[in-house]
């Protein structure tokens, strides 16, 4: 019997606490109710259950906690402190110094100097290059006509020619068309030849008896110089001079049976200087003269065999104005306004009596004047 009911008493315990537990677990979100068997222990497992259960509805957001720390005058605890080492400043890195620039001092371009006319001529004679010369060369604008080695050229135009005298054989005048043809020779830029024939197409004078009669008078002029050019400056519109000596030489030709005027030849070397001064690279002025201070002069027999004297002293003085079209270094037009005069001066008497009188000219002085006007076109290369 005893053990009977000590038996339900133990059943009777067990049965509530799984009582307690059925509870606790079937309604976890309801406060736990306060007994005297539900000890610690229970508490713990309660709070076990309610950690390691998958909620089966969605739970209220938690509420923000905040924790605030009092600040207590408490020493710390030595053992417990926690040292923190400041952080080491980063040194910068060194900066270096920025390189300073070295100015570039350009140096001038070395003056260029043209070679001496002894130089040039001993190099030509040799055979040899002049460094000065194909440098010149090289600094010069492509399109300067100082480049070019060869030159030819071609004009026509108008003259005029006056012979006036004390003499009736040697007094006429005539005016006629022109045809000129020239060429230019460089050795360098500053040496070189040159030449030009011109002749008179259509000139006729009158007769020195008969002045109503014409007699056909074929007039012709030739040149030939050796010329030397100085440039002030390499730009194309650099001032130069151009001076040298030139061989001239004119020849008057009437048929061999005329009986009123003779043929008549004058010849000479002289000097000749020309400047150029360009206004623009396509357009330059040129203005210069020749002087020949000796000319031989000398009349030819025909059908009349005349001396106008003895011992011909003569001299001829030319001028020339012109200007230079330039359309390239290879091709110009140009045009020329040419004056020549020259003084024949005979001693003595003339050896035929005038026309209409008994008696010859004494110092028969004649002074032959002749204007041109040409215009042409120049080739160079």
């Amino acid at each position: 019997m005893k053990i009977l009911v000590l038996f339900l008493l133990i059943s009777s315990a067990a049965s509530a606490q799984v009582d307690l537990s059925t509870r606790v677990l079937v309604s976890p979100g309801k406060a736990a109710v306060t007994s005297g068997l539900e000890s610690g222990r229970y508490q713990k497992q309660e709070a076990e259950i309610e950690i390691n259960r998958e909620p089966e509805a969605e739970a209220p957001a938690p509420k923000k906690i905040e924790i605030k720390a009092e600040a207590k005058s408490d020493p710390v605890d030595a053992a417990s402190t926690i040292s923190i080492q400041p952080r080491p400043l980063e040194t910068p890195a060194p900066t270096l110094p920025s390189p300073t620039p070295t100015p570039v001092v350009l140096q001038p371009t070395p003056a260029l100097t043209e070679p001496s006319v002894v130089q040039q001529v001993e190099s030509l004679v040799k055979g040899e290059e002049i460094p000065q010369v194909e440098l010149y060369r090289e600094r010069v604008h492509p399109d300067d006509t100082r480049l070019n080695r060869v030159e030819i050229e071609i004009a026509s135009g108008m003259g005029y020619l006056e012979a006036v005298s004390n003499s009736a054989y040697r007094s006429f005048a005539s005016t006629s068309s022109l045809m000129s043809v020239g060429g230019s020779f460089w050795m360098t830029p500053f040496i070189g030849v040159s030449g030009r024939f011109q002749t008179a197409l259509t000139a006729d004078i009158p007769s020195a008896i008969d002045r109503s009669s014409r007699v056909v008078a074929h007039q012709d002029w030739s040149e030939l110089e050796l010329n030397f050019r100085k440039f002030f400056g390499l730009s194309r519109k650099a001032n130069s001079i151009e001076y040298g000596l030139s061989y001239s030489s004119f020849d008057f030709k009437v048929p061999s049976d005329e009986t009123s005027r003779v043929s008549l030849k004058s010849n000479g070397l002289g000097l000749k200087a020309m400047m150029s001064l360009p206004t623009a690279p396509s357009y330059t002025w040129r203005f210069g003269g020749s002087f020949y201070p000796r000319i031989q002069h000398s009349e030819s027999a025909t059908g009349l065999d005349l001396k106008s004297g003895s011992s011909p002293e003569s001299s001829r003085v030319d001028l020339l104005l012109g200007g230079d079209f330039k359309l390239s270094r290879e091709n110009a037009l140009f045009w020329d306004l040419s004056f020549r005069f020259e003084k024949n001066q005979f001693s003595g008497s003339s050896n035929v009596d005038e026309p209409g009188t008994t008696a010859p000219a004494k110092n028969v002085s004649v002074q032959n004047s002749s204007l041109f006007l040409l215009l042409g076109y120049r080739w160079g290369q």
